[in-house]
């Protein structure tokens, strides 16, 4: 608890605007000296965008469209993810939403929602637009956009966000009190100075980034090299071609489960160096997830953690965003909680990634859009070359093949049961775990590395600002 004086409110009742900890960095700022200045007074304009009808005539392709800039489109490394990006049709970029065209060197800050926060510059000469998650700066000229966004990306910049945002079900933050924002103003020199600090730590850690990337990336190629099976040459299947009714009795009558490239698949999975099996002759339970109401409890109600298929991932199982049901649905649960060493993979959605579970996760109840399955006790299958196998680029191949449903695919138990795995002695399952574990901890170590490179660069420019 903590008390505000009547004359201290600042147009705000909300408590979170009001902190200690946000009094206390601006009287240590204060205290500094430092001259600070807001957006409002530093740009010539600051304002965001619409969303037109999802789905409507609003949108087009890309040959003949204006980019249509959202906040997950944009990185703080003044990247755009151009692959995810969708298209306005020109007339309502320079009709309906004329007022939100972007310029180069326009600020981008997100201002709705779990990207709240975000800062970036637009950096191209593209025409493009931006809908009402975003607030756009655009700074007068005497004012380096590079130098603010750099400033915004430290803690304190953080922290000016943070206070201004109201946390409530969808947090926000309004055009005015974008330009309320306080920026240091210091000579150009300094200025330069910060933005090539900035630059030459996101230079170390993409650089980083790529070698992780590269190594597992690597991974596949390995693997089909210690299984001797080579991957055909991808040839397109043609639009029309025959099946002997002997291939499809019993089996899928659909021509997309019968194309080309998946029978080449399986004949160079056959030709391999060791005997293929079927997993479900090696598996001692398979059942699906618990179908319950997403009515989620705080953990301190001592509630049930509960695994969604979000929390999947390749190889791994991610708790950060955990979410609890409460202990009176134990019951309806059932038998849908996991132990360690069991597999877990998505049966719906991104459909195929399998991760083992670990000690971490001992106890853990699973959802529906998931599958667990167990292997059997003297299964002559080293666990973490099965997990490393059933995430593998041959596999996806696979398990695209055997998706059903015309809307959303999905694959079921059956399937897995016949998924076919190459079986090479213990001795070499357990050399290719151990190497491509190495690979992955590796990587794993550079993204921490890439990640502490701009950790650095921010403390050092707020010793340069701040002291």
């Amino acid at each position: 608890m903590f008390l505000i004086e009547s004359g201290a409110l600042e147009g705000r009742i909300d408590v979170h605007f009001y902190k200690p900890e946000f009094f206390e960095l601006e009287n240590r700022i204060k205290k500094l000296g430092i001259e600070f200045s807001n957006l409002k007074k530093l740009s010539k304009k600051i304002f965001s965008g619409v969303t037109p009808l999802s789905g409507g005539d609003a949108y087009t392709d890309k040959e003949n469209g204006i980019m249509f800039v959202r906040s997950g489109d944009y990185s703080d490394q003044n990247e755009i993810a151009f692959e995810d990006l969708i298209y306005l049709k020109k007339e309502v970029h320079k009709q309906k939403m004329k007022h939100s065209q972007l310029q180069k060197n326009d600020i981008l800050i997100a201002i709705v929602g779990a990207t709240i926060g975000k800062v970036g510059v637009y950096k191209f000469d593209f025409e493009a637009n931006i809908n009402q998650a975003i607030c756009a700066v655009r700074l007068k000229e005497n004012t380096n956009p590079d130098f603010v966004h750099c400033f915004l990306l430290t803690n304190v910049g953080q922290k000016f966000l943070d206070r201004i945002k109201r946390p409530v079900a969808r947090a926000n933050i309004n055009l005015d009190e974008i330009g309320s924002l306080q920026i240091p103003i210091l000579p150009l020199a300094t200025q330069s100075a910060i933005v090539a600090i900035f630059q030459t730590a996101y230079e170390s850690k993409k650089a980083k980034e790529t070698e992780a990337k590269e190594l597992l990336a690597s991974i596949d190629a390995y693997l089909l090299e210690m299984l001797g099976i080579v991957l055909p040459q991808k040839v397109k299947t043609p639009k029309t071609f025959f099946v002997n009714f002997s291939q499809v009795q019993g089996n899928r009558f659909d021509p997309f489960y019968h194309k080309t490239e998946f029978k080449a698949l399986e004949k160079s999975l056959q030709n391999g160096k060791y005997e293929v099996v079927k997993l479900g002759n090696y598996l001692q339970n398979i059942s699906y997830g618990a179908s319950v109401k997403n009515e989620y409890v705080d953990d301190t109600q001592g509630g049930i953690p509960f695994l969604r298929i979000s929390d999947l991932k390749r190889n791994q199982i991610n708790v950060k965003e955990i979410v609890y049901l409460s202990s009176t649905m134990r019951k309806e649960l059932g038998n849908c909680f996991v132990q360690e060493n069991d597999f877990l993979i998505s049966r719906s959605g991104t459909t195929g990634v399998v991760a083992m579970v670990d000690k971490s996760v001992d106890g853990f109840a699973y959802g529906s859009f998931m599958i667990k399955f167990v292997l059997k006790e003297n299964a002559p299958i080293n666990k973490n070359f099965l997990s490393y196998y059933l995430n593998s680029e041959i596999m996806q191949i696979i398990v695209e093949r055997n998706r059903i449903g015309a809307i959303q695919g999905n694959i079921t138990i059956p399937t897995i049961r016949n998924f076919e795995i190459p079986l090479p002695p213990l001795s070499v399952q357990e050399e290719i775990a151990l190497y491509i574990s190495g690979i992955r901890s590796r990587a794993k170590a550079l993204g921490e590395e890439a990640k502490n490179e701009i950790e650095k660069a921010k403390l050092l420019v707020e010793e340069m600002i701040l002291g």
